[in-house]
């Protein structure tokens, strides 16, 4: 039974999302129908998603029909398949007609794979958010020819067949890979975002339902656990939460690791890393707070973890509020909500998983506001090839915030700090310090002001949580 749904405005259908096979992906034969009724310049003041994929780990959408009653151009937000920080997703045999963006992408999208789609009446065919988004290589290697198989996905009647906006910057990454064979209409091009391969491809051997071949490591793995792609904004958080999705993938499947190749110890050699560290941690807070007779275990952990960047310092956060009510059958408190929103409001670039998860608390839905460009290399970059700004302000970084017993100051030498309460008065004053102990000021939200002689350095606020 053939599933229509007329959406005139917003439509999303998130995770999983299953239509019936076909043999043959020109003529297709669909389970799904999503039709917007909205013409070719509709007024949008959110994004508008047939379907929307959100940290959505390992979705498949296969064999559905999204499509406009007219081409619409010029809307960055009304988009056919929206997906956002969700790994190893398969997107198969979906047809996607009249959209403006007929599949976007953003955050954390590696391992994901596209195969038998077809894209018609486009603006952008594949559009990724910024250059902090990752999509790994599109194609694979076929064991029994060791050639490169194409994922024959089908560009017809579209402006840009593959597209990467760069908002708020002009810098160009290193083009990622994408294999497409001879026929008709299965050449990607124009773009400015991958690099279109024909050489030595042979025809798609899958089908509808392929699942993703993770132990197929690809560049983009590889780069990133040499260290090889150098973000430009939060580069810790970003390439923390770019080798998180790897290191989950590794432990789910540790054939990505041993294929006994002769590289094969850089990716042994990664994965002991992250597990022996902060990552395996957190992994194992995870894992006890699945059972109830080891929360105060996975508390315990948690505390004890000494965060290294601010994604880290948001999963202990969420983590400590998660196990200390919903965990526990208590209620989230007023100032536990308070602090969950204010997490899930930050840009994903800062705090990777963790604003979902915050979300995912409150019950509410989120979207990601544009932000800035990412700069990749396909070799080692060391900090001095990174252009600097001659009049660059200096911004000193507080952290953990939030904090439990003790704030760290860091990129700069102040000479006065100063914490403040909700009604302005002064809690703790400390001169010639970077760090500070506020074991004696009570949860809640406060605000640090740092002093250079007789002028304000840096001023944010400052949650402490118990």
């Amino acid at each position: 039974m053939k599933n229509r749904i007329l959406a005139f405005f917003f439509l999303c259908i998130v995770a999983f999302v299953f239509g019936k096979e076909y043999a043959n992906h020109i003529t297709k034969n669909v389970r799904n129908t999503i039709t917007y009724n909205v013409g070719a310049a509709p007024s949008l003041s959110a994004p508008h998603s047939g379907i929307w994929l959100q940290n959505s780990h390992g979705a498949m959408v296969v064999s559905n029909s999204i499509s406009n009653d007219a081409p619409a151009t010029g809307l960055t937000d009304f988009r056919g398949i929206d997906v956002v920080s969700s790994t190893s997703c398969q997107i198969n045999c979906n047809v996607i007609d009249k959209i403006s963006r007929a599949v976007y992408f953003t955050g954390d999208c590696n391992f994901t794979k596209m195969r038998l789609n077809e894209f018609k009446n486009y603006e952008h065919a594949i559009e990724l958010f910024d250059n902090n988004t990752l999509l790994s290589e599109q194609g694979e290697i076929d064991p029994a020819t060791n050639l490169y198989m194409a994922y024959d996905n089908e560009w017809t009647d579209g402006t840009s067949s593959v597209y990467r906006t760069f908002r708020n910057s002009v810098i160009q990454p290193t083009l990622f890979n994408w294999y497409y064979d001879g026929a008709p209409n299965h050449d990607p091009t124009p773009t400015n975002t991958v690099n279109p391969n024909s050489l030595n491809v042979i025809n798609c051997t899958c089908s509808c339902t392929t699942a993703n071949r993770e132990t197929e490591r690809g560049e983009t793995m590889l780069r990133l656990i040499n260290d090889s792609i150098l973000f430009e904004e939060n580069p810790e958080e970003v390439a923390y939460t770019a080798k998180l999705s790897v290191f989950n993938a590794m432990q789910a499947d540790s054939a990505i690791i041993y294929q006994n190749k002769a590289d094969d110890y850089l990716y042994e050699g990664f994965y002991t890393a992250m597990k022996n560290g902060n990552m395996g941690l957190l992994d194992t807070v995870k894992a006890l707070s699945a059972d109830s007779t080891t929360i105060q275990a996975a508390l315990a952990l948690n505390a004890a973890i000494y965060d290294t960047n601010f994604v880290e310092t948001w999963l202990k956060t969420v983590n400590y509020i998660y196990l200390g009510s919903v965990a526990s059958g208590v209620s989230i408190s007023s100032a536990d909500s308070a602090l969950l929103n204010y997490i899930s409001d930050l840009p994903l670039k800062e705090t990777g998983p963790a604003k979902f998860m915050a979300a995912a608390l409150l019950g509410k839905e989120v979207h990601e506001e544009p932000s800035m460009a990412a700069l990749r290399n396909s070799g080692v970059i060391n900090s001095k090839d990174i252009p600097k700004k001659t009049d660059e302000k200096i911004i000193p970084v507080v952290f953990p915030n939030p904090a439990i017993s003790r704030v760290y100051i860091t990129g700069a030498s102040i000479t006065l700090l100063e914490i403040h309460d909700a009604y302005g008065r002064i809690c703790l004053s400390k001169r010639n310090v970077q760090n500070a102990d506020i074991e004696k000021l009570s949860s809640g939200f406060y605000t640090i002001t740092l002093w250079e002689g007789n002028k304000i350095l840096h001023k944010e606020k400052l949650a402490i949580i118990r």
